[in-house]
């Protein structure tokens, strides 16, 4: 299968190339610069050049991509974050997936794979919760909900797991 991943650099990223290399998948990643295309070589990968938020140059990044899939974050690494230290994070949630969404199409891939976070279900009360429970109105969350429930899930193509912290 041959993969194209939006966050090849990251943390879930860099793992996702090794694991799909090592199971015989072409695996293309999103590069930004000089440093992130070397890493993505030295993982097995192939890096193509493109931005998050422009469907036209994603759509060539992901070009003879079966799968696509979005692991792009940009988590604060603060210990006490403040709204504004979320505000990239939440821009490649909702711009970013709505983007790789249309370059997911226009590339012609079967399937745009979204990870999450789990949380976004968590009852304030810590009680029981699965894939059926509702958002919680945290506003921290707000980004994670649109990009689950907005235009790129409306299409169809998108394959959402939620990651466990």
């Amino acid at each position: 299968m041959k993969v194209f991943i939006a966050g090849a650099t990251g943390v879930l990223g860099r793992r996702l190339i090794r694991q799909l290399r090592e199971r015989g998948h072409a695996v293309s990643g999103l590069a930004r610069n000089a440093k992130n295309e070397e890493t993505i070589r030295s993982l097995g990968g192939e890096p193509r050049s493109g931005d998050l938020f422009e469907p036209n140059s994603l759509a060539r990044a992901a070009e003879g991509a079966e799968v696509v899939i979005h692991a792009a974050t940009a988590i604060p690494v603060s210990s006490k974050p403040e709204a504004t230290d979320w505000e990239m994070n939440d821009r490649i949630r909702v711009d970013g997936t709505r983007a790789l969404a249309e370059a997911t199409a226009r590339a012609g891939a079967k399937m745009l794979v979204v990870q999450s976070i789990s949380w976004i279900a968590r009852p304030a009360d810590e009680s029981a919760f699965d894939e059926d429970s509702p958002f919680h109105a945290d506003p921290s969350i707000r980004s994670t909900a649109d990009m689950e429930t907005g235009p790129a899930a409306e299409r169809r193509l998108i394959v959402l797991f939620r990651i466990h912290c």
